[in-house]
C-alpha cells in the first residue's frame, strides 16, 4: 500500500491575527488529498523558517515552539503507523479528526439509546415469555 504522505508547518494570515504574529497551521497531505488546521500558537514571521517549517533562533521561545510542533508532527505521523498496521487506508481528514479529538464514531441522543434498549428488552421478553393464553381460551 503505497502512500504520498507529507506534514508540513506554515504560517497563515488570519482575520485575528496579531500585528506581527502570525497563526501557525500544519497541513497534512496524504495522496494528493489535503487537511490543515491550526496548532493554536503564534509567530512572528521575520522569525520563521519557511523551508523547514519551524522557528528560527536557539531562544528559549523558539526552542519550545519547535519541540511543540515536533510532538504534534510526532502524533500525525503514529495515526499514521497505526492505519498502517492495521492495513486500513487513511485519508487527511482522518488524521485531522483524530488530532482535534473529532470521534469518527457516530454520536447517540439519549432518546436512541434508550429505544435500542427498550427494543433489545422487547425481544428478551418475547423469547422468555410466550404470550400466555386469554382468560377466555381455557374455556371449552
Amino acid at each position: 500500500m503505497s502512500v504520498n504522505f507529507k506534514v508540513i508547518f506554515f504560517l497563515k494570515k488570519g482575520r485575528n491575527s496579531k500585528p506581527g504574529f502570525l497563526p501557525i497551521y500544519v497541513r497534512v497531505t496524504i495522496d494528493g488529498q489535503r487537511a490543515e488546521w491550526s496548532v493554536q500558537r503564534n509567530c512572528d514571521p521575520a522569525k520563521w523558517n519557511q523551508h523547514a517549517g519551524r522557528a528560527l533562533g536557539n531562544h528559549e521561545k523558539a526552542k519550545i515552539l519547535n519541540q511543540f510542533l515536533d510532538a504534534i508532527q510526532g502524533n500525525i505521523h503514529d495515526i499514521q503507523k497505526e492505519y498502517t498496521l492495521r492495513n486500513e487506508p487513511i485519508t487527511a481528514e482522518q488524521v485531522r479528526a483524530r488530532m482535534l479529538h473529532q470521534s469518527e464514531e457516530k454520536k447517540h441522543s439519549l432518546v436512541e439509546v434508550y429505544q435500542y434498549h427498550n427494543d433489545q428488552f422487547e425481544k428478551l421478553v418475547a423469547l422468555n415469555f410466550p404470550t400466555a393464553p386469554t382468560k377466555n381460551s381455557n374455556r371449552l
